[in-house]
């Protein structure tokens, strides 16, 4: 399973889980609302983790270009390549 495999189930079982047990808070009890945290924590936590293959670079933390200088930032998307080794991440 690659990279990108991981991170679109980790985004659908955030998105699932997450609205599931907002409903719940919502309509049921409040105290789904813990569960709610810890999962959103959970799936966040496993997403920053996910790294490159062969240089171990974490794949979202990425340069964007602000303003002309480059800066490394944790974005919501996997590049193409790796920024540092140049490994195809498809």
């Amino acid at each position: 399973m690659n990279i990108r495999v991981k991170f679109r189930i980790a985004l659908l079982v955030w998105l699932i889980l997450g609205l599931g047990l907002l409903l719940a808070t919502l309509l049921i009890s409040p105290y789904f609302l813990v569960a709610l945290i810890i999962i959103e924590l959970a799936v966040g936590g496993f997403c920053l983790t996910l790294k490159c293959p062969k240089c171990r670079k974490p794949v979202l933390n990425n340069p964007v270009k602000i303003f002309g200088t480059e800066v490394y930032i944790w974005t919501c998307w996997i590049p193409t390549k790796c920024s540092r080794c140049g490994t195809d991440l498809k």
